[in-house]
């Protein structure tokens, strides 16, 4: 997906790539409008239970068939926390509560271009683990029987989070 636009939301005329504020950004050749190219924005949720995080099967593509947290984009018209509600549901069946922010970072990706993930920890407070949406299945792991994950960022925030490096399986 290209996330560029060829043409100027204000007047319609065509967009021209021009350095701008140090950067090269599509212009308008007719008003001079500057079109900011900025992340997407998302969550991931890291939820425990008895030790164990919740990971979900990736049943679409990027990751398909990888593991990752729970998470996904943040609507246009709901809050961060929200999002952080829906997708937990929606992948786990689990209705949580966000606790706190653990980390944010952004990711490249092919589909999307930048993303900024926003991590949150939540608790599980209700609900029946069954796998949704974007996921095929959905497990709680130990920490030293992580499978491989489709986003390091997500692998990156579960480390921040307990404080070590977390041993994964490859294949």
């Amino acid at each position: 997906m290209n996330q560029r636009p060829r043409f100027c939301p204000q007047c319609g005329a065509m967009l021209a790539i021009l350095p701008r504020d140090g950067r090269r950004r599509p212009v308008c050749s007719a008003c001079g409008f500057v079109y900011y190219v900025n992340p997407v924005p998302s969550i991931a949720a890291i939820l425990f239970r008895e030790g164990r995080v919740c990971l979900v099967k990736r049943n679409i593509e990027p990751g398909l068939g990888l593991w990752s947290l729970p998470g996904g984009f943040i609507e246009e018209d709901e809050t961060v926390e929200d999002a952080v509600l829906r997708e937990v549901e929606e992948e786990t069946g689990l209705l949580c509560k966000p606790q706190k922010l653990v980390d944010m970072r952004t990711m490249i990706s092919a589909y999307y271009g930048s993303i900024l993930v926003l991590c949150f920890l939540a608790e599980v407070v209700n609900g029946e683990l069954k796998a949704g949406g974007d996921a095929d299945e959905v497990r709680f792991f130990d920490l030293n029987d992580i499978p491989e994950i489709a986003f390091d960022v997500h692998l990156r925030f579960l480390e921040k989070y307990v404080g070590h490096i977390i041993p994964v399986k490859s294949g």
